[in-house]
């Protein structure tokens, strides 16, 4: 099972719709605000679209030619011959970098579905009020 770019596009339409039907309660271009910088600096304000989904999209085709790359590797040498081989280095470096950016990213999208469900009408208490 593969997981395409469309997947993140078509999460990001369904957050614009149903933030529009709940009276856009969340400003999509700027869902957090990080005041925590350098003394004269500008705040950082998040955008779901570009700051988020977009990144998780460029690091996924990231990943992908990392892979390929790793993936023209002939594994069986030995790992004295690997660890030397740079070609075999700079990917696995490159990954810890893409791994890092991911696991921001999704903290991100992760905390904006958290703000997003908060922003939800007051619901039923329980799952039998449920249609």
């Amino acid at each position: 099972m593969t997981i395409s770019s469309q997947v993140f596009l078509d999460l990001l339409k369904l957050y614009e719709q149903v933030n529009e039907k709940n009276g856009n309660k969340i400003d999509l271009t700027a869902f957090k605000i990080d005041n925590d910088v350098a003394e004269g600096e500008k705040s950082i304000v998040y955008d779901l679209k570009e700051d988020v989904i977009d990144d998780i999209i460029d690091e996924l085709k990231n990943m992908k030619e990392i892979m390929t790359e790793l993936n023209s590797i002939d594994v069986t040498k030995s790992m004295e011959e690997l660890n030397y081989m740079y070609k075999f280095k700079l990917n696995m470096v490159k990954l810890i970098g893409i791994y890092s950016s991911l696991s921001s990213d999704f903290d991100d999208l992760y905390e904006f579905h958290s703000k997003f469900l908060q922003s939800f009408p007051e619901g039923p208490k329980n799952d039998s009020e449920l249609l």
